[in-house]
């Protein structure tokens, strides 16, 4: 059994796989390295020198990081992103429960099946293949794709899927185009200003109703267009076509995922080649005694 030994965060006085829980002046024991170390302590790998957030030692080198964060090929501990598990300083190869990993960007996210649950966590779209809930463009407030948009933010009009500058004035039978004002007509996919009714594409006659809809819309009752026509669904401010929560997806090439299988098995093996290394050596010196 090891003697107790006072340490601080100034003299760290801990031996081998023992940690100093003091990171400040005041003396305290020093503890057996365990999971009950936090974040900025660590456990000393060789007689007083702590390797910080470092949670196992074994063979004078740090074996196992604490939580959230990975273990390097030089033997140091990385912090990974609040929502990754295992990663190195570039890119996550594993995400905490409750999070999937992008295949493409190897980032984490919030999982979903449909853009109803990505709203849920008031973040842009569900991108199906990857079961990933992902941004808008910095324009949108609601978006079908990332590219697409379907509201926009207060000073801005949606225009072809694409927030533009917002008009200073509005004027009847007329709409936003880049921020100037524009005469409305059925080849337009942005609304037309008819008295405070939405969803026209033209006004009616006495301009106070829609005589056309804009796309995918149905004219109702009073010259209203409110309803989504069939397999269209309202999203934002324009009739989208229905989720297909079965999307034909991309594979990631074989460039990506053999790159991706390369690292990672180069990681684990220089942390090996490390570990190694120093159990040779030290049988090396023993034999020299």
């Amino acid at each position: 059994m090891k003697e107790a030994r006072i340490c601080s965060g100034q003299n760290n006085t801990c031996l081998v796989d023992q940690y100093c829980p003091s990171l400040q002046t005041t003396n305290l024991q020093c503890q057996t390295c365990s999971k009950t170390i936090r974040e900025h302590y660590g456990c000393n790998c060789v007689d007083f020198k702590m390797i910080k957030n470092c949670l196992k030692c074994q063979n004078g080198r740090c074996v196992e990081c604490i939580y959230q964060y990975s273990l390097q090929p030089n033997g140091t501990c990385f912090k990974c992103a609040l929502d990754c598990l295992r990663c190195d300083k570039t890119q996550c190869f594993e995400c905490i429960d409750g999070y999937n990993l992008n295949l493409w960007t190897n980032q984490c996210g919030f999982p979903c099946e449909t853009n109803a649950d990505c709203k849920y966590y008031n973040i842009g779209y569900c991108n199906k293949c990857l079961k990933i809930c992902e941004f808008c463009d910095q324009q949108c407030t609601q978006c079908s794709t990332k590219e697409f948009c379907t509201n926009c933010y207060v000073g801005t009009t949606l225009f072809n899927g694409i927030c533009t500058k917002q008009c200073i004035n509005r004027l009847v039978d007329h709409y936003c185009l880049n921020g100037e004002l524009a005469q409305c007509d059925e080849n337009i996919t942005s609304q037309c200003y008819c008295n405070e009714v939405q969803n026209c594409r033209t006004c009616n006659e006495s301009k106070n109703g829609c005589a056309s809809c804009m796309p995918h819309f149905i004219m109702g009752e009073n010259d209203r267009c409110t309803y989504c026509e069939s397999g269209f669904e309202l999203v934002g401010k324009i009739c989208s076509p229905v989720e297909d929560l079965n999307p034909i997806c991309p594979i990631p090439s074989n460039d990506t995922i053999v790159f991706n299988i390369l690292l990672g098995t180069l990681v684990a093996l220089c942390i090996i080649w490390g570990m190694l290394d120093i159990i040779l050596c030290k049988k090396i010196k023993n034999k020299k005694q």
